[in-house]
């Protein structure tokens, strides 16, 4: 069975750990601060490469433990704002 949005972010929400191979999942982790296992997809990797860039993280072949938890909130308060700055600025086009 497929997981709603909802139910998506709730199992993320209240992990402990993360493991997948998903860019959304590396991304929710962050901004829920949870410490991740990432597989690499293996044709969408280039998201999450550069992504984990930001915190001088290397993707490796097999996985890459990211301990989120860690992590200066100063950035992803920054990416929130600048994501939801570029949603306004889409709604007010159309």
């Amino acid at each position: 069975p497929k997981a709603s949005p909802y139910d998506f972010l709730f199992l993320i929400y209240n992990a402990e750990y993360v493991v997948s191979n998903s860019f959304h999942a590396l991304i929710f982790s962050y901004i829920f601060q949870k410490k991740a296992y990432i597989v690499p997809h293996t044709h969408y990797a280039e998201r999450m490469v550069s992504f984990l860039d930001n915190f001088n993280v290397k993707l490796n072949e097999i996985n890459t433990y990211i301990d989120f938890s860690k992590v200066d909130m100063t950035y992803v308060n920054k990416l929130i704002s600048d994501s939801i700055r570029f949603l306004k600025d889409s709604m007010e086009m159309e």
